[in-house]
């Protein structure tokens, strides 16, 4: 019997329990934790190359057997360069860490490089604000384990895995090429090369779940590629391992909701199913780059997924009617709502998927219309049911009814008879009104009391009510970034937005306050959430126990702010605001409470001419009105390096559009409780230049 070990020196083959090389005399350690060759010389974090022979893998007494790909590693690649140590990256023995490659809400991985052979390695290190917790580095060690003893071709390697005395890392194979996520951002890819893409993944979740593994977190930022275009699944910071619940909450929701089944939107115990699901989403985004919930925010997302009876995603060929039809059959096979309606293991998802490259039968088939109603049938039989009995109640009393009407003595009241109700869509009722709008004209959106027509939180979430200020004007309270969408689509490239704010600060902080105009909902490169929007904001601070002092009241401005964020793991990371230097009076005072006591101030009126050309902002004062105009060229660039092009601090990318004024706005707040009311809209009349008051 061969061994599966190999010499880091001269590759010639060790004999099975042998640990020195019988050619160059190389002397050898076993890790044991993460079965590989640790040589021994003064650097000891020199780790091998294992090889090992060609292998099947069989699921099931009657699974399908698919052949994979020889397990030996490819080359480590070697840079010969002599490289610096980043001055903000952690110190690790052995390793020189001179590049950054992403950072996540874990860790961030570095690229490195051996000092005694050369060879480049990626290197996740723990956060340093998760260091001192004894649960996050416990999670962060679950993760190297869980991905260590997961010996395969389509799962990035680990070599070595830092020790109880040595700060939190772990040392992975360097790919040269990109993720998945980068791949698709000039869109979607050819059927045949996303099918091999998951194919691979698919054997790598196979060889997880097999070591009693499930990901919990698969999507296309995830899913490593090689040069050659080999997938590997990576980041099993959220894996669930059979039998450990020692750092598993009750209840809680893991994943990236994009790609997550039914049942992790839940909170249901995670399967191997939910990572088919993950899978097949994962395909059904590099097919067709749909993506069903732009225009949901988090919490309805998990209650559309959890609360939906049927699959949320429209078959691929639906969306592009190129994709081959048993494509597919495959993708919705894999994204069923029912885990018991998908493949059954990963390596079923596989043999699928590498049957239709091979042009062999699959089990998916697109159906036929007798089929699919029969399956429709099935699926919603209780449904069905329910609506016959409905029915069949309805037709039983109508029956009861004209049998009582055409008796002469009958006395029954004709006011029992309710007419049918009309359901009324608010959003649509808002558009239809707003289009119809004429020069001058004006839109109430919010009155001077009560709550808005139509409303959503595209970012952060609070009770919106009317009872806070006690005027009975629309009012809410939060101490995160939240914003509030009073506006989907005004309807007109030339408008005037007039509102009034009131708003009170928290004791000792900083609250901000405004208006937001142009909100973008985009992409990371990762397939998460991004968003930009336009924010007319000013912000107060006050001390408890006295006024605000002069110095930090000069400060106070009132200003147009280039407001940008990504989420990760369902959560927004703000990455500050960028003040636009503007035109003449681009910043205007601001001022401070009125009462120190309840850190509630007077209502403040805006208005603001939103055209193709820019904003042209102005604010009420007691005896002036102040003016600032903000040109398109000023808020494309936003004053960031990159402009549109936005580079987030985990690594990540978004593009975002140039300015609009047919995009949402509505009510900007942090860390503050504020109010809002006479929001309108007015059409500017269709002409160049400054637009009188």
């Amino acid at each position: 019997m061969s061994s599966s070990f190999s010499c880091t020196r001269c590759s010639t083959p060790l004999p099975v329990g042998v640990l020195s090389c019988p050619s160059c005399g190389e002397q050898f350690e076993l890790d044991q934790f993460t079965n590989t060759l640790i040589a021994r010389r003064a650097e000891s974090v020199t780790i091998s190359e294992v090889t090992a022979p060609t292998q099947d893998i069989t699921v099931g007494d009657d699974a399908p057997t698919v052949d994979v790909p020889s397990k030996t590693s490819p080359a480590i690649p070697e840079y010969d360069e002599e490289v610096e140590q980043l001055p903000h990256a952690p110190v690790i023995p052995g390793y020189c860490l001179f590049k950054e490659l992403g950072a996540g809400g874990m860790g961030a991985v570095f690229l490195a490089q051996q000092r005694l052979t050369r060879k480049l390695f990626a290197i996740k290190v723990i956060s340093d604000h998760r260091r001192n917790s004894p649960e996050h580095v416990e999670r962060f060690r679950r993760e190297a384990r869980s991905q260590a003893q997961i010996d395969h071709p389509n799962v990035v390697k680990v070599h070595h895995v830092g020790g109880p005395d040595e700060l939190p890392h772990f040392t992975m194979e360097y790919l040269q090429a990109n993720s998945l996520s980068e791949l698709l951002k000039t869109g979607p890819l050819a059927a045949e090369q996303a099918v091999k893409i998951i194919r691979d993944s698919c054997l790598g979740v196979q060889a997880a779940h097999a070591q009693g593994i499930i990901h919990r977190d698969l999507k296309p930022g995830n899913i490593l590629l090689t040069t050659d275009g080999v997938a590997k699944v990576a980041d099993f910071g959220l894996a669930k391992v059979n039998g450990d619940d020692s750092l598993t909450f009750t209840d809680a929701v893991m994943g990236t909701l994009r790609y997550m089944s039914p049942m992790q939107a839940k909170g249901e115990k995670a399967t191997p199913a939910c990572d088919v699901f993950a899978l097949g989403a994962t395909l059904h985004y590099a097919l067709t780059k749909f993506n069903p919930f732009k225009d949901l925010d988090e919490k309805q997302i998990l209650l559309a997924k959890a609360t939906s009876q049927e699959s949320l995603l429209l078959p691929p060929n639906q969306l592009n009617h190129s994709i081959c039809p048993i494509i597919s059959a495959i993708v919705d096979k894999a994204t069923a709502h029912e885990p018991a309606d998908r493949y059954q293991t990963a390596a079923d998802f596989a043999a699928d998927l590498e049957a239709w490259l091979q042009k062999e039968p699959t089990t998916a088939r697109p159906l036929t219309g007798l089929q699919k109603i029969r399956w429709r049938v099935r699926k919603h039989r209780k449904q069905i049911t329910m609506t016959l009995l409905a029915v069949m109640a309805t037709a039983a009393v109508g029956f009861a009814a004209a049998m009582t009407f055409g008796n002469p003595t009958s006395q029954l009241p004709p006011q029992s008879l309710s007419a049918p109700q009309v359901v009324v869509d608010p959003l649509a009722e808002m558009e239809k009104d707003l289009a119809a709008l004429q020069p001058g004209e004006k839109y109430v959106v919010v009155g001077p009391t009560g709550l808005p027509k139509w409303h959503q939180w595209p970012v952060g979430d609070a009770i919106l009510g009317n009872t806070i200020f006690g005027d009975n004007s629309a009012s809410f309270q939060t101490q995160i970034v939240s914003m509030l969408k009073l506006v989907h689509n005004p309807m007109h490239e030339r408008y005037r937005v007039r509102f009034e704010l009131r708003h009170g600060t928290f004791p000792g902080k900083a609250s901000r306050v405004g208006f937001f105009f142009g909100f973008e909902d985009a992409e990371t490169s990762d397939g998460e959430r991004a968003m930009r929007a336009i924010v007319l904001k000013y912000s107060d601070f006050l001390r408890d126990g006295d006024q605000t002092p002069p110095a930090v009241l000069a400060s106070h401005k009132t200003y147009i702010d280039d407001e940008r964020a990504f989420q990760h793991n369902g959560k927004w990371i703000h990455q500050g605001s960028q003040v636009f230097s503007g035109g003449p009076g681009a910043s205007l005072l601001g001022f401070q409470p009125m009462n120190a006591i309840s850190r509630m101030n007077d209502y403040r009126t805006f208005w603001c001419d939103v055209t193709p050309e820019g904003i042209a902002l102005n604010m009420q004062f007691a005896d002036h009105v102040k003016t600032a105009f903000y040109s398109k060229e000023n808020l494309d660039s936003g004053h960031r390096p990159g402009g549109l092009n936005h580079t987030f601090s985990n690594g990540v990318t978004a593009r975002f559009l140039p300015w609009s004024p047919k995009r949402p706005l509505g009510i900007y707040a942090n860390n503050t409780t504020i109010a809002f009311r006479n929001v309108t809209i007015e059409k500017l009349p269709l002409i160049k230049g400054k637009n009188e008051q």
